[in-house]
Parts: C-alpha cells; structure tokens; sequence
C-alpha cells in the first residue's frame, strides 16, 4: 500500500527503476520534470520520492526546494532520495541544503534500493513522516561505475528475471 513516485526524466531509466520499485512491492508513479514532481508531491499521496537531479526545466534540486517550503509549517516531511550520476562531493551538500534526505547513484543497484525504500518507508505509514531522517552514508560513498557501464545487461537481466515481456518494452525504449 506504500506509493513511491519516481521523477525520472530518461524512459529506460523509468522503466528499469518503476520495475524495481514494484518488485519490491511499492506502487509506484512516474513524472518526468520537476515541476511535475512539486505537483505530484502537493497531493499527498506518496510516502517517499525517488528524485533525479539532473532534469529539464525544473531540476531535482529545485523541485526539492519547492516541496520543502509548501510543507514548512504543516510539520510534515515527505522523504526525498536523490537519483543522480553525479557523486561528487558538492552534490551530496548541494542535495542536503535542497533538503534531500538520502541518495542513489545511477546505474541504481537493487540492493542499496530496497534498502533505502526500506529504512525511510518503516518509519512512514502515512502520506508523509512527521521528521527528516539524517542523511545516510550513501551521501559519504563515492561512485566507482564509469559512464561505459550505465546500461548493464546483465544487471537488467538479474533484476527482471525471466520476464521476457518487460526485457523487450526496455531494449525497445533503448
């Protein structure tokens, strides 16, 4: 019953993503601008948001910012994990000054997601969490995946199974 909305702006990386998300067994919604996400985010509907930084028009960073202050004052904090293939050192201040709450590099690994939907959706059964968890140490962690190895087969392959369906709708968006 838990829903995570997803503001990716690539269609592979929505795709791939929305697949994990709803194999860990989350609704999940997908917009594909930050402006969308202020939007989505105002309904109150969604426990947590997978955020991509780098998006057109409005991006994750400001999005953030945006959501933050519509909830100033109403004490309510909806969690906010940044998506990006950027890990450097100023993205990691940059995401907690927007006042994101967490963080994935892309290529997402399916591990550190669900561990990261787990530990910020345990302590929220509501539309939104009455406080912000501290950031975790997947903000201190740094990169290793080179631009050469952001779509891995194999990696696909392990997280969608034998669902032959779903591999084809993805290699057909690539």
């Amino acid at each position: 019953g838990q829903r995570v909305l997803l503001v990716e702006d690539n269609p592979v990386n929505q795709r791939v993503a929305a697949h994990m998300i709803e194999r860990l067994g989350y609704a999940v919604d997908v917009v594909a601008d930050g402006a969308q996400a202020v939007a989505a985010a105002a309904l109150g509907v969604y426990q947590l948001v997978l955020m991509d930084c780098q998006l057109p028009e409005v991006d994750g960073f400001s999005a953030t910012i945006a959501i933050r202050r519509a909830e100033a004052g109403q004490g309510r904090h909806l969690p906010i994990v940044a998506l990006t293939a950027n890990t450097s050192p100023g993205d990691r201040e940059r995401g907690i000054a927007a006042g994101m709450d967490d963080y994935l590099a892309k290529p997402i690994d399916a591990l550190l997601l669900a561990s990261v939907l787990a530990r910020h959706l345990a302590r929220n059964s509501g539309p939104m969490c009455v406080a912000p968890l501290a950031p975790s140490d997947a903000w201190l962690a740094e990169s290793r995946i080179t631009e050469a190895q952001a779509l891995d087969l194999g990696s696909i392959e392990e997280l969608l199974g034998d669902d032959e369906e779903e591999m084809a709708k993805l290699l057909g968006a690539v």
